[in-house]
């Protein structure tokens, strides 16, 4: 899957999402009979891979409206790192929630990792 996904990252974006989503699938299957932590790092930098592509589909005007109205909201106009963040928020969000979904399945080590990744 990863060499599919490197073909078509740079030339076809909405192939490579499906590409990560399909991996993300095989994954979330892993975690679920499996309690390896291998596969929640996985989940986990694929999930970071698919943001980063979902971003590089928007078209350029787009994003530099994006980038406007958040700098105007966060009165951050020359620190990106803080528009980064505010664009990664929702992703950390998610992984916490899967991270509390492994702790009601009683996964302790899968949880305690889950914990460290998204600190």
């Amino acid at each position: 899957m990863f060499l599919g996904w490197s073909e078509s990252g740079i030339n076809e974006p909405w192939q490579a999402i499906t590409v990560s989503g399909l991996s993300l699938w095989v994954f979330s299957l892993c975690l679920g009979k499996y309690i390896f932590q291998i596969d929640l790092l996985a989940f986990f930098v694929i999930g970071l891979q698919t943001i980063w592509l979902g971003c590089w589909l928007l078209p350029g005007e787009l994003q530099k409206l994006i980038m406007k109205i958040a700098a105007n909201l966060t009165n951050a106009q020359n620190q990106n790192f803080v528009l980064l963040s505010l664009a990664l928020f929702p992703y950390l969000v998610l992984m916490v929630a899967l991270t509390n979904s492994l702790h009601r399945a009683n996964k302790a080590n899968l949880v305690i990792f889950g914990d460290q990744l998204n600190v």
